[in-house]
């Protein structure tokens, strides 16, 4: 029972980096699962998924749109 719940509260994501601006805020936001590489001077994602609240409200934050979250798409 509890691995379902914690699936249920997981989310599935992926970067779309083209339009990335650099902000860094999903790694401030969420550092548990965003990461930085220094060589593209880019996010990276540390893991595929990660808490699904908290992955959305990267999301929305995100300027560029660049944080794409299974299940969810943005209204704007």
């Amino acid at each position: 029972m509890t691995n379902t719940k914690q699936s249920t509260n997981k989310a599935d994501l992926e970067l779309d980096l083209e339009h990335c601006s650099g902000c860094q805020a999903c790694l401030e936001m969420c550092p548990e699962v965003f990461g930085w590489d220094d060589n593209l001077d880019k996010p990276v994602l540390k893991e595929s998924s990660g808490p699904r609240d908290q992955v959305l409200q990267v999301a929305a934050f995100c300027p560029m749109d660049c944080i794409r979250v299974a299940g969810w798409k943005r209204d704007w």
